[in-house]
């Protein structure tokens, strides 16, 4: 009897401590089952949890990015996670996640916040280009698990990536990498107008320029995620009125200088319902700016 009591409290207490001490291998990369071999009555995950990646799909050779595993759902409250990584590092960023056979887990059973939990990580890249994926387990009581989609991440020692919104109606837009596709349909798809450039005059222009600024028209409010390469170009000015856009760096107004010196005119405007003066030019933003003369811009390193 005694026997049969003591190794009944040794089986619990084993399976108890098991989960909330972290686990590896069971992640989509190493194991088809995910937890189902242990923690489930059938070997299927369970679509009450959900389990999601959250982070940046493209990274240079060797850069480190911000990532988080987010899990919500189920009938548990304690939460437990697996994150693997195909190729390059990971890396905790608090006490919430250690480190246990080159993959992420929980070093204690964490407890959700309002239906959720999210565990914050890093992920290095390889140093040679291509592309990696991220795996992710997720638990929110031994019955209940599910895993991540797998989350795939371009690692590109060319592409960089730009994101910028616009407002429903009339906005200046610029172009702040050079895409694979510079036409104006590729560029805007939603466009709900021609886009037109300046030259002393409007025009609809179908190939759009870095550097430049244009006006478009939009029926709702929009978000750009471009990748492309920095453009190797100056931002051209001629006498009189230019529309103008930025690269893919917030540019102070305050940096700018031309070449050759003391050209500008006037200060910079930007387009938000009305023009209103700025005092930085931002990546995907076209700008009105009047000189003297021909000339450019640079910025004052």
């Amino acid at each position: 009897m005694y026997r049969k009591i003591f190794f009944f409290v040794l089986f619990t207490a084993i399976n108890i401590y098991a989960y909330p001490n972290g686990v590896s291998g069971y992640t989509s990369k190493t194991n088809a089952s995910g937890c189902g071999a242990c923690h489930s009555t059938h070997s299927g995950a369970s679509s009450s949890i959900l389990v999601q990646i959250i982070g940046p799909s493209e990274l240079a050779p060797s850069e480190t990015g911000s990532y988080s595993v987010r899990i919500s759902g189920g009938s548990g409250s304690k939460v437990g996670v697996d994150i693997a990584l195909s190729s390059g590092a990971l890396a905790k960023v608090d006490n919430n996640l250690k480190v246990l056979n080159s993959e992420l887990t929980q070093p204690s059973s964490k407890t959700y916040s309002n239906g959720s939990y999210t565990f914050n990580f890093t992920v290095t890249a390889p140093s040679i280009p291509g592309t990696i994926t991220l795996y992710a387990t997720g638990m929110s009581k031994k019955q209940e698990w599910n895993f991540a989609q797998n989350f795939s991440i371009a690692v590109s020692n060319n592409n960089i990536v730009s994101h910028f919104d616009c407002g429903p109606g009339w906005n200046l837009v610029s172009v702040p990498l050079l895409l694979n596709d510079m036409t104006s349909g590729a560029v805007f798809p939603q466009a709900a107008s021609p886009v037109y450039g300046f030259d002393g005059g409007y025009s609809a222009s179908s190939v759009l320029q870095n550097a430049s600024g244009y006006w478009v028209k939009f029926n709702s409010a929009q978000s750009f995620d471009f990748s492309g390469t920095e453009p190797q170009i100056p931002i051209s000015l001629l006498q009189g009125w230019n529309l103008i856009g930025p690269f893919n760096t917030l540019l102070p107004v305050n940096t700018i200088v031309t070449n050759p010196p003391g050209i500008l005119e006037s200060a910079f405007y930007e387009f938000d319902s009305g023009y209103v003066l700025a005092d930085t030019l931002k990546p995907g933003k076209g700008y009105w700016v009047k000189s003297s003369g021909s000339g450019s811009i640079t910025l004052d390193k």
